[in-house]
């Protein structure tokens, strides 16, 4: 090492070991400066977690650039409707039609009671799909070998936790559940499907099961349609090229109809329609997340500012002396970033200490059934790093700049005064976190009157006493009378209707 290093070694240790001493010196100030900014911070990554987590849906699959779901959308003479379900023969057209379309794929969702050994279990996501499904997307196979898998009809792939639900700790492969029934072989055991997808399955059985039934309605617009495309291909051009597919399923239509590709990793947060598997997110709710995160972390750092600023006249003293010896203005800035970026450290440090005994509760609020994943992202470290720099930079260089510039005389009497502007820029940065916490708490308020509105507002009917009971399918042929007269017997139950769909559920 040579002397410059050893200089500039001691230099730096010279910096943090005055540091320390400054922070311990000031405890209850330094505990206040850096709580508020640990607890700022704190919210600012739980925030961030949340957004992460939305903006991730689907992204896990290894070509999710290439697959697009088809949008159907029928323009009517008073209305379009827009609706993720299409033909049936929709996806076959497209890959025999366009050489862009490597691979398609249908499904669709219903709840279905499946049972092993007069053990029945009701299963609410059961998705019918095509074989290449799980080669569209990157849903791993656990047990089972991977390859045709749904090819036949009655064969089922089931997720870990269905085959828990059904088997428990026994090998499900190559045994027979049935559905009524109806038998269905067990070909694989999948993992269980990630938190951020929008696909969520328990079961998988082979759509070629419905489609060999000769009461298959084949013009039903009512199944998903995913479609793999080449990664040369163009979308816009083969979304222009549709009417290709449209004269040739719809000679006959008497409507304007469009079928657009929408990207997989859009459909959580920018798609609302019919026919979705799965409530989904929404994009400007996220967007209003990222601004009140980054409103939090810039409030906790003009907190900062402001506490810094304010104690400043009490080290007047030592900067008159520091100056009295030799420092220049450049080495009491660099000794006050050098505090400014350890009171960040420490904040950053405490803050993801609480984060992670808060986030089982913060999890529960936001139903994301999901542990704190950050931690593990690198992409993560590296944000951190960048704002712990920029933060100590941006927000220690103002203090630093106006304690060092006392005058050594002045300072060394007693008589140090804040630069001439300091007060109204302190005023300022008042008034704005006062504007800023106002905004927030006038927001909060109101979300929290919405809900509890939504919460309490009479609905006309006893909710908590009202149950939806989906009809059996052994019944469903004969419609809802039997099952009404069977249910009406029942001494427990003192009113009994029936519906096609569940009232404000979404067709």
């Amino acid at each position: 090492m040579t002397a410059c290093d050893q200089l500039l070694t001691a230099m730096l240790r010279n910096y943090v070991i005055t540091a320390c001493r400054n922070l311990i010196r000031n405890k209850y100030f330094s505990t206040i400066n850096i709580g508020g900014l640990a607890i700022g911070m704190a919210a600012c990554i739980l925030i961030a977690q949340y957004i992460v987590f939305e903006r991730s849906y689907d992204r896990f699959h290894l070509n999710y650039e290439n697959i697009y779901r088809i949008v159907n959308v029928r323009h009517y003479p008073t209305h379009s409707d827009e609706s993720a379900g299409a033909i049936t023969a929709l996806g076959p057209a497209m890959k025999e039609t366009f050489a862009e379309v490597k691979e398609f794929a249908r499904c669709y969702k219903s709840e279905r009671v499946f049972s092993f050994n007069n053990n029945p279990v009701l299963f609410s996501r059961v998705f019918g799909v095509d074989s290449t499904f799980l080669k569209i997307f990157s849903f791993p196979v656990l047990k089972g070998s991977a390859k045709n898998l749904l090819v036949k009809p009655n064969t089922v792939v089931l997720t870990e936790s269905a085959s828990k639900a059904l088997f428990g700790n026994d090998d499900a492969v190559g045994k027979t559940i049935l559905q009524g029934e109806t038998p269905y072989m067990v070909e694989a055991i999948a993992a269980d499907v990630p938190e951020n997808s929008h696909l969520k399955f328990d079961i998988l059985f082979s759509l070629v099961t419905d489609l060999q039934d000769p009461n298959y309605c084949v013009s039903c617009n009512n199944r998903n349609t995913y479609v793999l495309l080449d990664p040369k291909a163009n979308p816009d051009n083969l979304e222009s090229k549709m009417d290709q597919v449209i004269k040739q399923l719809h000679p006959d239509a008497t409507l304007k109809r469009e079928y657009l590709l929408q990207p997989l990793s859009v459909i959580h947060l920018n798609s609302h329609l019919r026919q979705e598997h799965e409530v989904n997110g929404n994009a400007r709710s996220v967007m209003a997340l990222t601004v009140i995160a980054a409103l939090i972390l810039l409030m906790a750092w003009l907190n900062y500012i402001n506490l810094t600023t304010s104690m400043s006249i009490k080290r007047s003293g030592e900067v008159g002396i520091r100056k009295v010896n030799g420092s220049t203005r450049s080495n009491l800035v660099i000794q006050f970033l050098t505090e400014s970026l350890l009171v960040n450290a420490m904040a950053l440090t405490i803050s993801l200490i609480i984060v992670q005994l808060v986030f089982p509760a913060f999890s529960a609020i936001t139903a994301i059934n999901t542990s704190f994943t950050m931690l593990t992202n690198p992409g993560f470290w590296i944000a951190m790093f960048i704002a712990l720099i920029a933060g100590s930079i941006i927000y220690g260089f103002y203090p630093a700049f106006v304690v060092s510039a006392f005058k050594p005389i002045h300072a060394l009497k007693g008589k140090a005064a804040l630069p001439k502007g300091v007060y109204s820029l302190r005023l300022g940065l008042v008034i704005l976190q006062f504007t800023f916490s106002i905004i927030l708490v006038a927001g909060t308020l109101t979300v929290y009157k919405q809900v509890s509105y939504m919460k309490n507002v009479d609905l006309g009917m006893h909710i908590a006493q009202t149950l939806v009971v989906p009809i059996p399918n052994e019944l469903r042929d004969s419609g809802g009378d039997a099952f009404e007269t069977y249910l009406a017997q029942h001494p427990g139950i003192s009113d009994v209707t029936y519906t096609s769909s569940i009232p404000v559920k979404e067709s």
